[in-house]
């Protein structure tokens, strides 16, 4: 399946808020929260698939992995809205 283009403005106008974010956000954790819930031990300790990620060699790992990075394009994200003038996502 092919990536649609992602595009982004850097106009007040056309850039998304911050409570739309977080309303967005609310649905994908709540889906997270789902998927995380259908979990088995079994299940978090299969060999990781996939694309390889540096010190994971299971599905556990690969998810601490991923927590971790998007947590630090988060705060990425904070400093980039807040140097064009936004309020920063968290906080």
């Amino acid at each position: 399946m092919k990536r649609p283009k992602a595009t982004v403005s850097t106009k007040k106008s056309e850039a998304h808020s911050a409570s739309s974010t977080r309303a967005h956000s609310s649905l994908v954790v709540d889906g997270l929260k789902a998927k995380f819930a259908s979990l088995t031990e079994a299940d978090l300790a299969a060999p990781a698939t996939g694309r390889p990620l540096p010190g994971a060699n299971t599905v556990a790992e690969q998810l601490a992995f991923i927590a971790f990075h998007e947590s630090y394009h988060v705060g990425q994200l904070g400093y980039i809205r807040k140097s064009i003038g936004y309020s920063p996502i968290a906080g």
